[in-house]
């Protein structure tokens, strides 16, 4: 009588639930878990919507091939998991993440959009440094202020030496004759001589560098 009725309404019956049980994945005690095996097949087919060619090789077939790279283990499409730990697994799906990372990566390169980056090896002011400029930028001003700061460490390891040649040469009067030689002022030489620059006669005898301040460096 309802199937009559919902015949001359124009509706239909609700659809029958699906008797059909979701796929399990066969799994040995201290093996890859049914879940990992979820989930690296999910990573596995997200890089195969990655591919740029048709790729007629079978993503077993692949996976298999990854596994022998990775992981340094045999594996056949049929039950690429057999021989797998565990532990193994939790490696491989991160691989796979890698490698879905580094593709996101170059795609981002190619059309020019810059994506947030989630390097976990990068703080959060690296990684705000990287949306800026990309990766390759912060690698280059990594590389910048490095060689900055070796400049600027040599300037130190020049000044002590000149500073220890001044100690050395000092006499107990000789400040003006120094002070002509390497370049600074009398106060200065002082300074370096005695570690403080108040109650000086010749505090104004010439301009400073901004090389010769404590703090400048």
């Amino acid at each position: 009588m309802i199937k009559r009725l919902e015949d001359l309404q124009g509706g239909t019956a609700a659809p029958k639930p699906s008797s059909r049980k979701p796929k399990e994945h066969s799994q040995r005690p201290g093996g890859v878990t049914s879940g990992q095996q979820k989930k690296i097949w999910a990573l596995m087919y997200e890089l195969k919507k990655r591919d740029k060619s048709p790729n007629e090789v079978p993503l077993g077939d692949r996976l298999c091939a990854v596994i022998k790279k990775e992981l340094h283990v045999d594996a056949i499409a049929k039950n690429p998991f057999a021989w797998l730990t565990f532990s193994q697994g939790n490696t491989l799906i991160e691989v796979l993440k890698g490698y879905l990372k580094s593709l996101e990566r170059k795609e981002a390169a190619s059309d020019g959009i810059v994506r947030p980056c989630e390097d976990r090896n990068l703080d959060e002011d690296q990684r705000k440094m990287v949306e800026l400029v990309g990766l390759d930028g912060l690698k280059a001003l990594s590389g910048l202020l490095a060689a900055l700061q070796s400049i600027f460490r040599g300037r130190e390891l020049e000044r002590a030496a000149r500073d220890q040649k001044i100690r050395e040469e000092f006499d107990g009067g000789n400040y003006r004759e120094l002070a002509a030689k390497y370049g600074l002022t009398e106060r200065w030489v002082r300074f370096i001589l005695f570690g403080k620059l108040d109650n000086l006669d010749d505090d104004m005898d010439g301009q400073m560098s901004i090389y010769d301040y404590p703090e400048a460096f």
